[in-house]
């Protein structure tokens, strides 16, 4: 993606992700240019779980953009929305490798933690803007063919014996 807000959205998956935590622990607020974490208080060294996923719904969003208008004509296909739509779930996967595989927090999830393992709030409500991803998703979703209730009856009538490819009905 040649700028705008693909560009910088990578940007913050190269600092702030990337390079904390081995990429495993979401997005950390604050980070210097030099690449070291900012300690100047207590919030810019902390993930927040609520903002790190609105930071891969963002992505998946100008994922999804780019392609509107690349089928509209207005733009040409960019390789770059491919690391983008990779970027968003590399980003949240940090989230749950630490809240829910080596933390445990499960439903507890707190509002932030830290590179050492401290977390602050558990139970926060910001979490559930991972909803913001399935958000971000949902018109593409929307968007897959359906079985209408006409093809489902014939399907199911010519199942038996049948050589097509099964289909599910959503």
């Amino acid at each position: 993606m040649g700028g705008g807000e693909g560009a910088l959205t990578l940007r913050i998956l190269k600092f702030n992700v990337r390079s904390f935590g081995a990429g495993m622990m979401g997005a950390v607020n604050g980070m210097r240019p030099s690449g070291e974490v900012d300690s100047s208080c207590m919030q810019s060294r902390e993930v927040w779980t609520g903002t790190t996923y609105a930071l891969a719904a963002t992505m998946l969003h100008e994922v999804l953009a780019h392609e509107s208008e690349v089928e509209a004509g207005g733009k040409e296909a960019d390789e770059g929305v491919k690391e983008l739509w990779s970027a968003a779930f590399e980003t949240a996967h940090g989230l749950y490798v630490t809240g829910w595989k080596e933390a445990g927090y499960w439903f507890q999830t707190p509002e932030g933690w830290e590179l050492s393992g401290n977390y602050r709030s558990l139970g926060y409500m910001r979490p559930l803007s991972i909803w913001a991803m399935q958000w971000a998703l949902q018109d593409k979703l929307n968007s897959l063919p359906t079985v209408d209730d006409a093809a489902w009856s014939r399907y199911k009538a010519h199942k038996n014996g049948s050589k097509h490819l099964e289909f599910v009905r959503l």
